[in-house]
C-alpha cells in the first residue's frame, strides 16, 4: 500500500493519505502541504504519542515528525478511542468496539468528528452501537459464600438498563476461594450467558492463593529428582547402586540432548 493524494477542486481541499506500510522508509516530501490548495489535510495511520495505546504493532511517531505546521488537520487513525493531540491533530477513534481489549474503551463513546474550515472546529457525532458494550462494577467476593457471589452477580446483571440480551458484558469477581468457585451455581451462569450476545465473567483469586501458586510452582522437583526420592523412599536392598544407574542414565541423556 503506497501514499496517496487526492485533491477536491470544487471545494479547494487536498487530502494526503499516508498508510501504515507507507511508513517504514517514507519520502520527507510527503510531509510538505501543497501551497497551491486552501486547506492540506493529512491522514496518517501510526501511533502518535505513548499516552494512549490500544493496539501494538503501529509504527511509533512523534508528532512533530508529521510537520503540523504544514497541515490545516492531521486526521490520525490506530488508537480506536477519541483522543485530542494538538489544536489542529487528533484521533477520531474507531467506529466499533474492535480492540484487543474492548473493556478498556466500554466506557468511551464512539462515533466520528467533523471538522469545519476555516476555523478548524471541531465536532464529535455520536454513533449508536447495534451491540453493546458494557464493563461492569466489579465484585469484591472477600468472605462470600456461593450463594452470595451468585446473588451478587445477579445483582450486577439485573441493573443493566434494558437487560442483558444482545449485550456484550464482563463482569470480574475478585477475592474468590477455588473452594467458593467450585460451588457456584454454574447452571445460572451458563443461563445468563445465553441471553447475552456474549458474556465474559472473570474470577480472581485471592492473594495469597495467588501467592502461594507461586511458591508451589517454584517447589515442584525435576523428573529425574522425583524418580530418584521415589527409589530411595522404597528402600530397595542396592538402592545406592539404583541412584546411581538413574543418575547415570539421566546424564547420558542430557549429553546426547546436547548434541
Amino acid at each position: 500500500i503506497k501514499p496517496d493524494t487526492f485533491v477536491f477542486d470544487d471545494i479547494g481541499v487536498s487530502v494526503r493519505c499516508l498508510p501504515h506500510l507507507a511508513l517504514g522508509d517514507l519520502d520527507p516530501s510527503l510531509l510538505r502541504a501543497d501551497d497551491k490548495i486552501p486547506y492540506n489535510i493529512l491522514c496518517v495511520h501510526a501511533q502518535v504519542g505513548e499516552r494512549w495505546r490500544t493496539d501494538y504493532g503501529g509504527v511509533e511517531l512523534p508528532l512533530k515528525s508529521l510537520s503540523p505546521h504544514e497541515w490545516d488537520y492531521i486526521a490520525l487513525g490506530h488508537v480506536h478511542m477519541k483522543r485530542e493531540l494538538s489544536l489542529n491533530a487528533a484521533y477520531s477513534g474507531s467506529l466499533e468496539y474492535t480492540s484487543t481489549n474492548i473493556w478498556a474503551e466500554a466506557s468511551e463513546c464512539k462515533g466520528f468528528l467533523e471538522i469545519r474550515f476555516p476555523e478548524g472546529k471541531r465536532k464529535f457525532h455520536q454513533l449508536t452501537s447495534p451491540r453493546e458494550v458494557l464493563n461492569l462494577e466489579k465484585i469484591d467476593a472477600s468472605g462470600l459464600s456461593p450463594e452470595e457471589v451468585i446473588n451478587a452477580m445477579a445483582e450486577r446483571l439485573e441493573a443493566v438498563p434494558g437487560g442483558i440480551e444482545g449485550k456484550i458484558i464482563r463482569l470480574l469477581v475478585e477475592n474468590i476461594t477455588r473452594e467458593t468457585s467450585r460451588s457456584l451455581n454454574y447452571a445460572q451462569i451458563k443461563r445468563w450467558r445465553k441471553a447475552a450476545l456474549n458474556l465474559t465473567v472473570e474470577f480472581r483469586a485471592p492473594q495469597d492463593e495467588l501467592q502461594l501458586s507461586v511458591n508451589l510452582s517454584r517447589q515442584r522437583k525435576s523428573i529425574r529428582e522425583e524418580i530418584v526420592e521415589f527409589c530411595k523412599a522404597k528402600q530397595l536392598p542396592d538402592n545406592e547402586a539404583v541412584v546411581g544407574i538413574i543418575n547415570s542414565y539421566w546424564e547420558n541423556m542430557e549429553r546426547q540432548e546436547e548434541q
